[in-house]
């Protein structure tokens, strides 16, 4: 393994920690490594209305992508877990790019990998200071999905449109498009 892989530096940690319980041997290593990644493999999961928002935007001619910051290994991994390999035409990691939410370059990536025309791009996020801080700096639109109904802090980004969960966003950001198929962005 390459000694900066994650799991690389599982193993170490995992070594490291059960070698201060007095616990010494690979075989047990790697039994507590296949322990935490299938219990951190059941808590990698999508919500409910994910997949079908992500079939309606897609069927309603929108590009769609997964941007996530990590490791590719581990976040394709989740992204696999959680029911969404192929559910989108791209998937961008951080880690693959060498550039990261929120910074623009990771966005305008994504925009060239697929032929998106920033006037008429969103991007679709849970943190105000990443996702949409990383719309406004690349220039398309911003939705900020604010499940647990947060108070927006007054210093972050503001979005263009916030919602609660992803029912409906396709029939919301088909509605925002102009004839020329940019977007309006207000929301």
């Amino acid at each position: 393994l390459n000694d900066c892989s994650p799991l690389a530096q599982a193993d170490r940690a995992w070594t490291a920690a059960l070698a201060r319980c007095g616990v010494h041997g690979a075989t047990l290593v790697d039994a507590a490594e296949a322990v935490h990644r299938d219990c951190a493999r059941l808590a990698h999961h999508a919500y409910p209305e994910v997949p079908s928002a992500l079939a309606a935007l897609r069927d309603a001619g929108f590009a769609t992508a997964i941007l996530t910051n990590g490791s590719a290994e581990l976040q394709r991994a989740k992204i696999a877990d959680a029911g969404l390999a192929g559910a989108t035409d791209l998937v961008v990691v951080s880690s693959e790019v060498g550039a990261r939410k929120p910074e623009p370059a990771f966005v305008e990536h994504a925009l060239v990998t697929l032929g998106a025309d920033p006037d008429g791009s969103w991007i679709v996020g849970d943190n105000v200071w990443v996702d949409v801080l990383a719309g406004d700096r690349a220039g398309v639109g911003t939705v900020w999905v604010n499940r647990s109904g947060a108070q927006r802090a007054e210093t972050a980004p503001v979005p263009d449109i916030e919602v609660p969960d992803l029912a409906g966003l396709a029939e919301r950001l088909v509605a925002l498009r102009t004839p020329g198929g940019s977007s309006t962005r207000t929301g």
